[in-house]
């Protein structure tokens, strides 16, 4: 499994300096893992969808949404899966791909409750993103809200929150905050704590041959187990053993 990560990994950073960053390939690599441990479950007739045409998926708050990977197994579908990078202009674009992520797994998550999908099984929502290891995704930017305070978790320094209390005219101070890619580890962890996806993992790579976890939860290793899982749970329901 490290060697099919790490050779997912590599992949993406040659399409990028090969094709560019708007190949829409680097990513394959992860596609093509996906795969494999989806078939190694033992679940027949997958098939895997990565054309924009065929993976539009019903939301409940707009028509369809487009998604990287769809799975589908005799015709029901299995996995929802976002596969996004982001690489330089942290800061710029991390509440783009924030909200981006939160949107769609709302949607989905609320489509499946209301009944968009009629079928025996589960549908696993998944997301993973490669995060570039640079200076600015691992700056600590300032926190300024003079109005309310920043919630439990966001704090450089969470044991300065006894002092993190606003002064006399009711302002609360300007304070460092957790760095993006500890950010984007908060939003995979409540995503997933939360219910909205199954599973989440961020990817921290400074090149070929480099990879890393940020913490076990949003492990790239533990989104694949979790993946392998639920296809195996869904044999049983499909069975129904």
């Amino acid at each position: 499994m490290e060697s099919r990560i790490q050779e997912a990994v590599n992949y993406f950073w040659h399409k990028r300096e090969t094709d560019g960053v708007r190949s829409g390939q680097t990513l394959d690599g992860f596609t093509a893992l996906l795969e494999e441990v989806i078939i190694a479950s033992g679940l027949q007739d997958i098939e895997v969808f990565t054309s924009k045409k065929y993976t539009q998926l019903p939301g409940f708050y707009r028509p369809h949404k487009s998604w990287d990977v769809v799975v589908t197994v005799q015709n029901q579908l299995l996995a929802a899966i976002e596969l996004k990078s982001q690489v330089g202009s942290v800061g710029k674009n991390y509440n783009n791909r924030t909200e981006e992520v939160l949107g769609s797994g709302i949607d989905l998550f609320e489509a499946t409750q209301e009944g968009a999908f009629e079928q025996e099984i589960d549908v696993f929502k998944g997301y993973i993103i490669l995060v570039g290891d640079c200076q600015e995704a691992n700056k600590t930017p300032k926190i300024d809200m003079p109005l309310f305070p920043v919630m439990d978790g966001f704090l450089l320094n969470e044991s300065e929150r006894l002092y993190y209390s606003p002064d006399v005219n009711g302002v609360y101070p300007e304070s460092k905050g957790i760095s993006y890619i500890y950010r984007y580890d908060q939003l995979c962890k409540r995503m997933m704590f939360k219910h909205m996806y199954n599973a989440a993992s961020i990817i921290v790579s400074g090149g070929q041959g480099h990879w890393r976890s940020v913490s076990n939860k949003t492990d790239i290793r533990a989104f694949l187990e979790k993946l392998m899982s639920h296809c195996e749970r869904q044999i049983n329901n499909l069975h129904g053993w």
